[in-house]
């Protein structure tokens, strides 16, 4: 009878102990999930004044293909969600000259590597997916 008592009593305390120490334990966080509105907070806040509004088209940027800054309402639709999220991060430091004799663009795109949390760059790249359906869903 005293073994299994005691037996007993060792798996209570250990019990209570793992308890203690999850207790202890600092919460794993979580990313949080950021809305398309988020998205689009930031795209206006970082990208429209050279992407235009609603991606629709960006200043002007001589010797660059088309002469303009791209406009993005169809990235989305042309690129997946880890290319646009690349795209984002890596910038583009030297746009193709229209004609390699002319100077490059003025216009690089910066990386905004380190300026954006994870779920602010999975917001964005949701916005801009967004902005695909809604031109697609005109047609």
């Amino acid at each position: 009878g005293g073994a299994i008592i005691r037996v007993g009593i060792v798996a209570v305390a250990l019990a209570v102990a793992v308890g203690v120490y999850r207790a202890l334990e600092p919460p794993v966080e979580s990313s949080p999930i950021l809305s398309v509105e988020e998205g689009k907070r930031l795209y206006e806040l970082n990208c429209l004044p050279c992407h235009g509004a609603a991606g629709r088209g960006g200043v002007a940027n001589p010797n660059a293909r088309g002469g303009r800054i791209p406009p993005l309402h169809t990235a989305g639709s042309t690129y997946t969600d880890a290319e646009l999220r690349e795209k984002v991060l890596a910038g583009v430091p030297d746009p193709e000259p229209a004609d390699p004799r002319k100077p490059s663009p003025p216009h690089p795109m910066p990386s905004w590597e380190g300026r954006f949390t994870e779920p602010e760059l999975q917001a964005l790249v949701g916005y801009l997916k967004s902005l695909a359906s809604k031109t697609t869903e005109a047609w």
